[in-house]
């Protein structure tokens, strides 16, 4: 699993490098994740959703003027570097706490989203 989040990560950052879409390695890390845990209920849910389960797959990140977008996606990469690496150095503390601003960061890019939009 570790060899197939590094792959994810490798192949993310070349999608930014090129300008290819970065979804599906952003997809495949998270699935890579969930198969790791060796719970089949969370990679059931995690392959049912799909590609929804990415924020930015549901807002146009052409809004998200302030940044541009090779930032933008270079910053969610950088998350998923620190919880591999914490993951690799079997930190299960800090591979929780990488996990977890992850996740906030997420919710905050599509909550930021849904504003620029005029959602909420």
């Amino acid at each position: 699993h570790l060899n197939g989040m590094r792959l994810a990560v490798d192949e993310f950052e070349a999608g930014i490098e090129s300008g290819v879409d970065t979804v599906k390695a952003d997809f495949h890390f998270h699935l890579q994740l969930a198969k790791a845990t060796a719970n089949l209920y969370v990679e059931g849910v995690l392959r049912h959703l799909g590609t929804t389960i990415i924020p930015r797959t549901r807002i146009d990140e052409s809004l998200l003027v302030n940044e541009p977008k090779g930032g933008y996606l270079r910053q969610i990469n950088q998350e998923h570097r620190a919880i591999y690496d914490a993951i690799l150095r079997k930190d299960p503390d800090m591979a929780r706490a990488v996990m977890r601003t992850h996740l906030t960061n997420s919710r905050e890019r599509l909550r930021l989203g849904d504003i620029l939009e005029g959602k909420s």
